[in-house]
Formats: C-alpha cells, sequence, structure tokens
C-alpha cells in the first residue's frame, strides 16, 4: 500500500513549505508574528492537506482536502505578493519560490481536473 509520502503532489508541496521556511527567514524579526507566521502556516497547510486528504477512504474526500489545499496555496501566494509589495525580502530571493508556488498551482489544478473526471 503507498502512503501520502510516496505522492509527488505532496513531495513538491514539502519542498515548497521548506522553501518558505527559508525565505522568511531572511524576513526582518519585526514580522515574525505577523507576515512571517502567516506565510509558514499557509506553506505547511498545503502538504498537510494533501496528506489528510490522501487517507481519507473516499475519492470525494481527498478532492476536498486538495481543494482545501489548493486555498492555501493561493493565501500563501497574496502573502508572497504583499511581502514583496511592502519590500521585506529581495526580488532575488522571492522570485524562485514564487515560481514554486506557480508551478505547484499548475500541478494542484491538473491533479483536481483528473480527479474530478
Amino acid at each position: 500500500m503507498s502512503t501520502h509520502r510516496e505522492q509527488f503532489i505532496w513531495k513538491r508541496g514539502v519542498m515548497l513549505a521548506v522553501s518558505c521556511y527559508k525565505l522568511t527567514s531572511h524576513f526582518p524579526k519585526t514580522e515574525i508574528y505577523g507576515l512571517t507566521s502567516q506565510i509558514r502556516r499557509a506553506a505547511v497547510s498545503v502538504p498537510s492537506n494533501i496528506a489528510e486528504g490522501y487517507g481519507r477512504s473516499r475519492k470525494l474526500e481527498y478532492i476536498r482536502y486538495l481543494e482545501i489545499a489548493l486555498g492555501s496555496l493561493r493565501e500563501l501566494d497574496t502573502q508572497l505578493y504583499i511581502a514583496s509589495e511592502v519590500d521585506l525580502v529581495s526580488q532575488e530571493l522571492l522570485k524562485p519560490v514564487m515560481n514554486e508556488v506557480d508551478e505547484m498551482q499548475k500541478i494542484m489544478v491538473s491533479t483536481l481536473q483528473k480527479l474530478k473526471v
């Protein structure tokens, strides 16, 4: 029996969360309870919901958890955009993470479309 840890989508979600932790380590310490915390929570929520959904017995439940993960991903995208707008981190550090978010969104949407057939 396969586990969620063998799923490509979960692995990509974990990679994104790790990238977000590394990125936010460059934020000012004054943001620890602000965007730093929110970005980290949203990033961790993505693979967490993928894992929780994968453990459910019905396909519809898995789809629902993937939709929740996609919502967290879009929340993360918004938070990173705001961090960029208020210059919390350099574009050089931010751009690769934003690209990861974009790729993950494509993967999530594609996965959901395939599951809903």
